[in-house]
Protein backbone atom coordinates (compact mmCIF):
# COMPACT_ATOMS: atom_id res chain seq x y z
CA UNK A 1 0.00 0.00 0.00
CA UNK A 2 1.50 3.27 -1.05
CA UNK A 3 1.46 5.83 1.73
CA UNK A 4 2.69 9.37 2.12
CA UNK A 5 4.83 10.17 5.16
CA UNK A 6 3.27 13.10 7.01
CA UNK A 7 4.55 13.12 10.56
CA UNK A 8 8.23 13.62 9.57
CA UNK A 9 9.39 10.76 11.77
CA UNK A 10 7.77 12.08 14.96
CA UNK A 11 5.94 8.89 15.83
CA UNK A 12 6.49 5.25 15.02
CA UNK A 13 3.50 2.95 14.89
CA UNK A 14 2.99 0.16 17.39
CA UNK A 15 3.78 -2.29 14.59
CA UNK A 16 7.03 -0.51 13.83
CA UNK A 17 5.63 0.85 10.56
CA UNK A 18 6.97 4.15 9.24
CA UNK A 19 3.48 5.45 8.52
CA UNK A 20 1.97 8.07 10.82
CA UNK A 21 -1.32 8.09 12.66
CA UNK A 22 -2.82 10.57 10.19
CA UNK A 23 -2.02 8.34 7.22
CA UNK A 24 -4.58 5.84 8.44
CA UNK A 25 -7.41 8.06 7.27
CA UNK A 26 -5.77 9.10 4.01
CA UNK A 27 -7.15 7.99 0.60
CA UNK A 28 -4.60 5.16 0.21
CA UNK A 29 -5.86 3.62 3.43
CA UNK A 30 -9.46 3.93 2.37
CA UNK A 31 -8.66 2.08 -0.83
CA UNK A 32 -6.91 -0.68 1.07
CA UNK A 33 -9.74 -0.97 3.56
CA UNK A 34 -12.26 -1.77 0.84
CA UNK A 35 -10.08 -3.85 -1.47
CA UNK A 36 -9.89 -7.65 -1.30
CA UNK A 37 -7.18 -8.73 1.13
CA UNK A 38 -5.41 -12.00 0.41
CA UNK A 39 -4.58 -14.27 3.31
CA UNK A 40 -1.41 -15.16 1.48
CA UNK A 41 -0.31 -11.55 1.12
CA UNK A 42 2.28 -11.79 3.84
CA UNK A 43 4.34 -8.86 2.62
CA UNK A 44 1.46 -6.39 2.70
CA UNK A 45 -0.01 -4.35 5.50
CA UNK A 46 -2.95 -6.23 7.01
CA UNK A 47 -5.76 -3.83 7.78
CA UNK A 48 -7.59 -6.73 9.46
CA UNK A 49 -4.97 -6.82 12.20
CA UNK A 50 -5.28 -3.08 12.78
CA UNK A 51 -9.05 -3.45 13.08
CA UNK A 52 -8.70 -6.23 15.65
CA UNK A 53 -6.13 -4.23 17.61
CA UNK A 54 -8.46 -1.25 17.51
CA UNK A 55 -11.24 -3.38 18.98
CA UNK A 56 -8.84 -4.48 21.75
CA UNK A 57 -8.15 -0.82 22.54
CA UNK A 58 -11.91 -0.11 22.72
CA UNK A 59 -12.38 -3.07 25.07
CA UNK A 60 -9.52 -1.84 27.24
CA UNK A 61 -10.84 1.72 27.46
CA UNK A 62 -14.34 0.59 28.34
CA UNK A 63 -13.09 -1.89 30.94
CA UNK A 64 -10.87 0.66 32.68
CA UNK A 65 -13.22 3.64 32.52
CA UNK A 66 -16.66 2.05 32.75
CA UNK A 67 -16.28 -1.30 34.49
CA UNK A 68 -19.87 -1.41 35.77
CA UNK A 69 -21.52 0.03 32.65
CA UNK A 70 -23.79 -1.74 30.19
CA UNK A 71 -21.39 -0.64 27.49
CA UNK A 72 -18.72 -2.81 29.12
CA UNK A 73 -21.04 -5.82 28.87
CA UNK A 74 -21.67 -5.05 25.19
CA UNK A 75 -17.99 -4.94 24.21
CA UNK A 76 -17.18 -8.00 26.39
CA UNK A 77 -19.72 -10.63 25.27
CA UNK A 78 -17.19 -13.35 26.10
CA UNK A 79 -15.74 -13.17 29.60
CA UNK A 80 -12.77 -15.35 28.68
CA UNK A 81 -11.68 -13.11 25.80
CA UNK A 82 -9.99 -9.94 27.03
CA UNK A 83 -8.31 -6.96 25.45
CA UNK A 84 -5.00 -7.92 27.07
CA UNK A 85 -4.92 -11.27 25.24
CA UNK A 86 -5.44 -9.62 21.87
CA UNK A 87 -3.01 -6.82 22.69
CA UNK A 88 -0.19 -9.25 23.58
CA UNK A 89 -0.74 -11.79 20.79
CA UNK A 90 -1.28 -9.31 17.96
CA UNK A 91 1.73 -7.25 19.05
CA UNK A 92 3.87 -10.39 18.81
CA UNK A 93 2.32 -11.33 15.45
CA UNK A 94 3.00 -7.92 13.89
CA UNK A 95 6.51 -7.67 15.24
CA UNK A 96 7.34 -11.15 13.96
CA UNK A 97 5.93 -10.40 10.53
CA UNK A 98 7.60 -7.01 10.14
CA UNK A 99 10.90 -8.15 11.65
CA UNK A 100 11.09 -10.99 9.14
CA UNK A 101 11.05 -8.45 6.32
CA UNK A 102 13.51 -6.15 8.05
CA UNK A 103 15.93 -8.97 8.74
CA UNK A 104 15.89 -9.79 5.03
CA UNK A 105 16.16 -6.17 3.86
CA UNK A 106 18.29 -4.44 6.52
CA UNK A 107 20.13 -7.25 8.27
CA UNK A 108 20.03 -8.42 11.90
CA UNK A 109 21.93 -5.52 13.46
CA UNK A 110 19.61 -2.80 12.16
CA UNK A 111 16.46 -4.86 12.82
CA UNK A 112 17.41 -5.70 16.40
CA UNK A 113 18.52 -2.16 17.15
CA UNK A 114 15.06 -0.91 16.20
CA UNK A 115 13.41 -3.47 18.47
CA UNK A 116 15.59 -2.60 21.45
CA UNK A 117 14.98 1.07 20.76
CA UNK A 118 11.27 0.27 20.89
CA UNK A 119 11.66 -1.53 24.20
CA UNK A 120 13.51 1.52 25.56
CA UNK A 121 10.64 3.81 24.55
CA UNK A 122 8.13 1.51 26.23
CA UNK A 123 10.28 1.43 29.35
CA UNK A 124 10.50 5.24 29.43
CA UNK A 125 6.73 5.52 29.02
CA UNK A 126 6.19 3.12 31.92
CA UNK A 127 8.60 5.02 34.17
CA UNK A 128 6.93 8.37 33.46
CA UNK A 129 3.43 6.98 34.02
CA UNK A 130 4.39 5.07 37.15
CA UNK A 131 6.32 7.95 38.74
CA UNK A 132 3.43 10.29 37.95
CA UNK A 133 0.90 7.89 39.47
CA UNK A 134 2.94 7.36 42.63
CA UNK A 135 3.49 11.10 43.11
CA UNK A 136 -0.22 11.76 42.54
CA UNK A 137 -1.17 9.18 45.16
CA UNK A 138 1.44 10.30 47.69
CA UNK A 139 0.29 13.89 47.26
CA UNK A 140 -3.48 13.40 47.25
CA UNK A 141 -4.14 9.88 48.50
CA UNK A 142 -6.86 9.55 45.86
CA UNK A 143 -5.75 6.35 44.15
CA UNK A 144 -6.39 2.82 45.48
CA UNK A 145 -2.74 1.75 45.70
CA UNK A 146 -0.15 1.06 48.37
CA UNK A 147 1.85 3.98 49.78
CA UNK A 148 5.56 4.26 49.04
CA UNK A 149 6.27 3.43 52.68
CA UNK A 150 5.28 -0.21 51.99
CA UNK A 151 8.12 -0.49 49.50
CA UNK A 152 10.67 0.73 52.04
CA UNK A 153 10.42 4.42 51.18
CA UNK A 154 11.37 6.59 48.23
CA UNK A 155 14.93 5.24 48.17
CA UNK A 156 13.56 1.83 47.19
CA UNK A 157 10.85 3.21 44.92
CA UNK A 158 13.44 5.15 42.89
CA UNK A 159 15.11 1.92 41.77
CA UNK A 160 12.06 -0.37 41.81
CA UNK A 161 10.14 1.63 39.21
CA UNK A 162 12.93 1.63 36.57
CA UNK A 163 13.55 -2.09 37.19
CA UNK A 164 9.81 -2.78 36.74
CA UNK A 165 9.50 -4.13 40.27
CA UNK A 166 7.05 -1.47 41.37
CA UNK A 167 3.85 -1.47 39.34
CA UNK A 168 0.22 -0.62 39.93
CA UNK A 169 -2.61 -3.11 40.26
CA UNK A 170 -4.73 -0.61 38.39
CA UNK A 171 -3.82 -0.21 34.71
CA UNK A 172 -0.01 -0.18 34.99
CA UNK A 173 0.73 -3.90 35.12
CA UNK A 174 0.53 -5.10 31.50
CA UNK A 175 3.11 -2.70 30.08
CA UNK A 176 6.04 -4.02 32.22
CA UNK A 177 5.33 -7.58 31.06
CA UNK A 178 5.19 -6.42 27.45
CA UNK A 179 8.48 -4.52 27.84
CA UNK A 180 10.21 -7.74 28.90
CA UNK A 181 8.76 -9.59 25.91
CA UNK A 182 9.91 -6.94 23.43
CA UNK A 183 13.38 -6.81 24.99
CA UNK A 184 13.73 -10.59 24.56
CA UNK A 185 12.39 -10.57 21.01
CA UNK A 186 15.75 -10.20 19.18
CA UNK A 187 17.01 -13.36 20.90
CA UNK A 188 13.97 -15.27 19.65
CA UNK A 189 14.25 -13.85 16.17
CA UNK A 190 17.90 -14.81 15.94
CA UNK A 191 17.08 -18.35 17.04
CA UNK A 192 14.25 -18.57 14.50
CA UNK A 193 16.66 -17.39 11.79
CA UNK A 194 18.69 -20.47 12.72
CA UNK A 195 15.67 -22.77 12.28
CA UNK A 196 15.14 -23.33 16.00
CA UNK A 197 11.46 -22.32 16.09
CA UNK A 198 10.25 -25.77 17.18
CA UNK A 199 12.75 -25.91 20.04
CA UNK A 200 11.86 -22.39 21.15
CA UNK A 201 8.14 -23.13 21.20
CA UNK A 202 8.75 -26.36 23.11
CA UNK A 203 10.70 -24.44 25.78
CA UNK A 204 8.05 -21.71 25.85
CA UNK A 205 5.33 -24.34 26.20
CA UNK A 206 7.16 -26.06 29.05
CA UNK A 207 7.54 -22.76 30.89
CA UNK A 208 3.85 -22.04 30.29
CA UNK A 209 2.82 -25.39 31.77
CA UNK A 210 5.09 -24.83 34.76
CA UNK A 211 3.35 -21.50 35.39
CA UNK A 212 -0.02 -23.28 35.56
CA UNK A 213 1.11 -25.37 38.51
CA UNK A 214 3.38 -22.74 40.11
CA UNK A 215 1.53 -19.42 39.63
CA UNK A 216 4.12 -17.47 41.61
CA UNK A 217 6.97 -18.58 39.35
CA UNK A 218 9.25 -15.65 38.38
CA UNK A 219 7.08 -12.97 39.88
CA UNK A 220 8.27 -9.65 38.48
CA UNK A 221 6.29 -7.20 40.63
CA UNK A 222 6.92 -6.38 44.29
CA UNK A 223 4.08 -7.39 46.67
CA UNK A 224 3.41 -3.68 47.29
CA UNK A 225 2.28 -3.46 43.65
CA UNK A 226 -1.02 -5.04 44.65
CA UNK A 227 -2.79 -8.14 43.37
CA UNK A 228 -0.96 -10.10 40.72
CA UNK A 229 -2.81 -9.81 37.41
CA UNK A 230 -0.29 -11.07 34.84
CA UNK A 231 2.17 -13.94 35.21
CA UNK A 232 5.17 -13.36 32.98
CA UNK A 233 5.86 -17.13 32.46
CA UNK A 234 2.18 -17.70 31.76
CA UNK A 235 1.64 -14.88 29.27
CA UNK A 236 4.95 -15.30 27.42
CA UNK A 237 3.56 -18.27 25.48
CA UNK A 238 0.81 -16.14 23.96
CA UNK A 239 3.27 -13.44 22.89
CA UNK A 240 5.94 -15.75 21.49
CA UNK A 241 3.32 -17.85 19.70
CA UNK A 242 2.25 -14.67 17.94
CA UNK A 243 5.87 -13.79 17.23
CA UNK A 244 6.56 -17.19 15.67
CA UNK A 245 3.35 -17.19 13.63
CA UNK A 246 4.05 -13.69 12.37
CA UNK A 247 7.65 -14.52 11.49
CA UNK A 248 6.56 -17.59 9.50
CA UNK A 249 3.51 -15.76 8.11
CA UNK A 250 4.31 -16.37 4.44
CA UNK A 251 4.69 -20.13 4.86
CA UNK A 252 1.65 -20.29 7.11
CA UNK A 253 -0.56 -18.46 4.61
CA UNK A 254 0.86 -20.07 1.49
CA UNK A 255 1.11 -23.70 2.60
CA UNK A 256 -0.46 -24.54 5.96
CA UNK A 257 -3.74 -22.62 5.70
CA UNK A 258 -4.74 -23.78 2.17
CA UNK A 259 -3.97 -27.39 3.11
CA UNK A 260 -5.87 -27.43 6.41
CA UNK A 261 -8.56 -24.74 6.25
CA UNK A 262 -11.33 -27.24 5.39
CA UNK A 263 -11.12 -28.85 8.83
CA UNK A 264 -9.43 -26.13 10.86
CA UNK A 265 -12.11 -23.49 10.41
CA UNK A 266 -15.07 -25.77 11.36
CA UNK A 267 -13.16 -26.97 14.43
CA UNK A 268 -12.46 -23.38 15.49
CA UNK A 269 -16.09 -22.36 14.97
CA UNK A 270 -17.41 -25.38 16.90
CA UNK A 271 -15.05 -24.96 19.84
CA UNK A 272 -15.54 -21.20 19.90
CA UNK A 273 -19.33 -21.56 19.98
CA UNK A 274 -19.24 -24.24 22.70
CA UNK A 275 -16.87 -22.23 24.90
CA UNK A 276 -18.90 -19.07 24.33
CA UNK A 277 -22.00 -20.85 25.66
CA UNK A 278 -20.01 -22.17 28.62
CA UNK A 279 -18.78 -18.65 29.36
CA UNK A 280 -22.36 -17.37 29.54
CA UNK A 281 -23.20 -19.98 32.19
CA UNK A 282 -20.02 -19.17 34.12
CA UNK A 283 -20.72 -15.44 34.48
CA UNK A 284 -20.13 -14.27 38.10
CA UNK A 285 -23.53 -12.59 38.13
CA UNK A 286 -25.30 -15.98 37.74
CA UNK A 287 -23.66 -18.40 40.21
CA UNK A 288 -26.67 -20.73 40.20
CA UNK A 289 -26.10 -21.49 36.48
CA UNK A 290 -22.41 -22.40 36.76
CA UNK A 291 -21.48 -25.67 35.06
CA UNK A 292 -17.96 -25.67 36.56
CA UNK A 293 -17.09 -25.22 40.20
CA UNK A 294 -14.79 -22.38 41.18
CA UNK A 295 -11.69 -24.58 41.43
CA UNK A 296 -12.14 -26.11 37.99
CA UNK A 297 -13.02 -22.79 36.40
CA UNK A 298 -9.97 -21.15 37.96
CA UNK A 299 -7.60 -23.88 36.80
CA UNK A 300 -8.78 -23.89 33.17
CA UNK A 301 -9.72 -20.26 32.66
CA UNK A 302 -7.85 -18.07 35.14
CA UNK A 303 -6.44 -14.86 33.77
CA UNK A 304 -3.26 -14.56 35.82
CA UNK A 305 -1.45 -17.41 34.02
CA UNK A 306 -3.64 -17.27 30.88
CA UNK A 307 -4.75 -20.82 31.62
CA UNK A 308 -5.12 -23.50 28.89
CA UNK A 309 -8.88 -23.09 28.50
CA UNK A 310 -8.47 -19.36 28.01
CA UNK A 311 -5.72 -20.03 25.47
CA UNK A 312 -8.01 -22.35 23.47
CA UNK A 313 -10.81 -19.78 23.65
CA UNK A 314 -8.54 -17.08 22.30
CA UNK A 315 -7.09 -19.02 19.37
CA UNK A 316 -10.44 -20.48 18.29
CA UNK A 317 -11.98 -17.00 18.44
CA UNK A 318 -9.26 -14.91 16.78
CA UNK A 319 -9.26 -16.93 13.53
CA UNK A 320 -13.01 -16.54 12.78
CA UNK A 321 -12.83 -12.88 13.85
CA UNK A 322 -9.95 -12.24 11.46
CA UNK A 323 -11.82 -13.89 8.60
CA UNK A 324 -15.01 -11.98 9.44
CA UNK A 325 -13.17 -8.66 9.34
CA UNK A 326 -11.54 -9.63 6.05
CA UNK A 327 -14.95 -10.50 4.60
CA UNK A 328 -16.35 -7.13 5.70
CA UNK A 329 -13.42 -5.27 4.17
CA UNK A 330 -13.67 -7.20 0.93
CA UNK A 331 -17.41 -6.60 0.59
CA UNK A 332 -17.33 -3.00 1.84
CA UNK A 333 -19.54 -3.76 4.83
CA UNK A 334 -19.29 -1.30 7.75
CA UNK A 335 -16.37 0.60 6.15
CA UNK A 336 -16.72 3.60 8.49
CA UNK A 337 -16.53 1.77 11.85
CA UNK A 338 -13.78 -0.51 10.58
CA UNK A 339 -11.71 2.51 9.50
CA UNK A 340 -12.24 4.06 12.94
CA UNK A 341 -11.05 0.86 14.64
CA UNK A 342 -8.06 0.61 12.31
CA UNK A 343 -7.11 4.20 13.19
CA UNK A 344 -6.91 3.22 16.85
CA UNK A 345 -5.26 -0.10 16.07
CA UNK A 346 -2.44 1.42 14.08
CA UNK A 347 -1.89 3.95 16.88
CA UNK A 348 -2.41 1.39 19.63
CA UNK A 349 0.44 2.44 21.94
CA UNK A 350 -0.57 6.07 21.64
CA UNK A 351 -4.20 5.16 22.45
CA UNK A 352 -3.08 2.94 25.31
CA UNK A 353 -1.13 5.75 26.98
CA UNK A 354 -3.85 8.34 26.36
CA UNK A 355 -6.54 6.11 27.85
CA UNK A 356 -4.35 5.43 30.89
CA UNK A 357 -4.17 9.14 31.62
CA UNK A 358 -7.96 9.37 31.48
CA UNK A 359 -8.48 6.17 33.49
CA UNK A 360 -6.12 7.21 36.29
CA UNK A 361 -7.69 10.68 36.49
CA UNK A 362 -11.21 9.22 36.59
CA UNK A 363 -10.16 6.76 39.26
CA UNK A 364 -8.76 9.61 41.34
CA UNK A 365 -12.08 11.49 41.27
CA UNK A 366 -14.03 8.25 41.82
CA UNK A 367 -16.27 8.32 38.76
CA UNK A 368 -17.34 4.77 39.63
CA UNK A 369 -19.61 6.30 42.29
CA UNK A 370 -21.41 8.51 39.77
CA UNK A 371 -24.91 7.68 38.47
CA UNK A 372 -24.81 4.86 35.94
CA UNK A 373 -26.03 6.99 33.03
CA UNK A 374 -23.19 9.45 33.55
CA UNK A 375 -20.67 6.60 33.61
CA UNK A 376 -22.06 5.37 30.29
CA UNK A 377 -21.66 8.82 28.75
CA UNK A 378 -18.18 9.26 30.22
CA UNK A 379 -17.06 5.86 28.90
CA UNK A 380 -18.38 6.41 25.38
CA UNK A 381 -16.94 9.93 25.37
CA UNK A 382 -13.51 8.62 26.35
CA UNK A 383 -13.52 6.18 23.44
CA UNK A 384 -14.51 8.91 20.98
CA UNK A 385 -12.01 11.41 22.39
CA UNK A 386 -9.18 8.88 22.25
CA UNK A 387 -10.01 8.14 18.61
CA UNK A 388 -10.10 11.85 17.74
CA UNK A 389 -6.76 12.42 19.44
CA UNK A 390 -5.22 9.50 17.51
CA UNK A 391 -6.67 10.67 14.22
CA UNK A 392 -5.36 14.23 14.63
CA UNK A 393 -2.10 13.28 16.38
CA UNK A 394 -2.76 15.43 19.43
CA UNK A 395 0.47 15.71 21.44
CA UNK A 396 2.12 13.23 19.06
CA UNK A 397 5.49 14.86 19.76
CA UNK A 398 5.41 13.82 23.42
CA UNK A 399 3.22 10.70 23.47
CA UNK A 400 5.10 7.73 21.95
CA UNK A 401 3.52 5.49 19.36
Amino acid sequence: MATRRICCGRCEAMNYSTTSVREITSPPFEAAATAPVSLAGADKREVEIDVLRGWCIVMMIVMHVGTTTRLNAVVHPHQYVTAASGFVFLAGWLLGQISGRRLANDGPRAAYRRIWSRALKLWAAHCVLMFGTVILHETTGLLPMSPVSETGGWANALWMIPTLRLQSEYYLNILPVYIVFVALTPLWLEAMRRNLTALLMACSGALYLAAQYFPDLWQLAHPASGARIFSLPGWQFLYFSGLALGYHRKKLAGEFWPAHRQWLLPVCLTLSAALFILAQFQRPSHPSLHLLNDTTDSFWFNRVTHAPGRLVVFFTTIIPCYLLVRYCLRNEKFPGPLRWLATMGRASLYCFIVHLIFAIAFRAINTWSWPLWSQEVLTAGTVVLTWLMARHQVLARVIPN
